[in-house]
């Protein structure tokens, strides 16, 4: 799993369902990084948490974790062997330049492979147009409908998945 922003409550409770044996990845800016590891280092999630420093493969972690990894090295997550099984994204797209919207798309894109999904929330009402971005880079997608907290849509945007191949039914 990877999750580009956010604090990562969600490790939590994903190495409880699946008894630790769960990779989590965060990719933030360090600033929020700090908050993250400080939050999930607290909690236990019978995972070590590990945070790279410096870029390279050789540095990642390639047992159950959860990895903080700074922005600026996100890219040594594409010469990764495994592909991710869902990646997550929550308002923060809405608010980067086009240039690195589409360097975060092209690279979920390797990420999930075809097996993978890629679950975004953004309000798609920016400067960005992100609701013609992301086609160009995922085949299919599903409107994700939550019963909670609809009048706050406008705020949030709708809930998408993405993949990059046919839904198995």
């Amino acid at each position: 799993m990877l999750r580009l922003g956010g604090y990562g409550a969600l490790a939590f409770y994903l190495s409880q369902i699946f008894n630790s044996r769960i990779k989590y990845s965060i990719i933030d800016i360090p600033e929020s990084l700090a908050f993250a590891s400080v939050y999930c280092s607290s909690i236990p999630i019978n995972i070590p948490t590990v945070l790279i420093e410096k870029p390279g493969k050789d540095r990642l972690m390639d047992q159950p974790c959860c990895e903080f990894i700074p922005n600026i090295y996100s890219s040594v997550l594409e010469d990764r062997d495994r592909v991710v099984d869902l990646c997550i994204n929550t308002l923060s797209l809405a608010e980067m330049s086009p240039d690195q919207v589409e360097h975060y798309c092209s690279l979920i894109q390797k990420l999930i492979g075809r097996t993978g999904m890629f679950f975004e929330q953004n309000r798609a009402s920016n400067e960005l147009k992100l609701e013609s971005t992301f086609p160009k880079y995922f085949k299919k997608i599903r409107k994700c409908k939550s019963k909670l907290f609809t009048h706050f849509k406008e705020f949030r945007g709708e809930a998408n998945l993405w993949a990059n191949a046919d839904w198995r039914k």
